[in-house]
């Protein structure tokens, strides 16, 4: 049986989150063919990221310790941790760190973020064919931003017009009030360019 677990509060004026259930196995309907399968220690790592508990209290340094332990083991489990973050970024799952802190407290906003710059991080194909995978299907104005830029520092000119097509998306939905009080700025500088 799957467990559903609650992973961030709704903030006003933004929709609410979806709860975080596993994972789905691998062989399922749900990966792809020639997509490796995520191993039990890369799922292990993630899952211990996403439960970063604070419902429980304050962010305490042993817990906020810990969660930057678990996110350095992952980033350097290499190649091996791409599909598991790949599978969590397709999950659309977030939990944001806005309420501890954000960048300044964990080093990241979000649980996205820090798994997006993993990917960067680790690099290889592997990791290039999941970033442009998530720049075309994100809308958050900041993922686009930092997809942007690390993408045309990695394979200069190959990501600019996926990069264009998700600002304009992004910008469609926050002129629509799909995103809620989302900051846009990030998106003005893909314009631009």
């Amino acid at each position: 049986a799957q467990k559903s677990t609650r992973i961030a509060e709704a903030k006003p004026n933004q929709p609410a989150p979806r709860s975080l259930t596993a994972p789905p196995v691998a062989g399922t309907p749900n990966t792809p063919a020639g997509v490796p399968a995520v191993s039990p220690e890369v799922r292990g790592v993630i899952t211990s990221l996403v439960q970063l508990n604070l419902t429980n209290g304050p962010l305490t340094p042993e817990k906020l310790a810990a969660w930057q332990k678990n996110l350095q083991q992952l980033t350097n489990s290499g190649p091996a941790a791409v599909p598991g973050i790949r599978e969590f970024l397709q999950s659309k799952e977030d939990m944001s760190f806005e309420s501890v802190g954000g960048s300044a407290a964990v080093g990241q906003a979000s649980i996205r973020m820090a798994l997006i710059e993993s990917l960067v991080t680790i690099g290889g194909p592997e990791a290039m064919l999941v970033l442009g995978e998530t720049l075309r299907s994100t809308r958050e104005p900041r993922e686009i931003g930092y997809l942007a830029r690390n993408l045309e520092q990695l394979a200069p000119g190959e990501y600019a017009e996926p990069a264009v097509e998700s600002a304009r998306a992004a910008m469609a939905e926050a002129q629509a009030g799909k995103l809620g009080r989302t900051d846009v700025a990030a998106l003005f500088g893909i314009f631009q360019e």
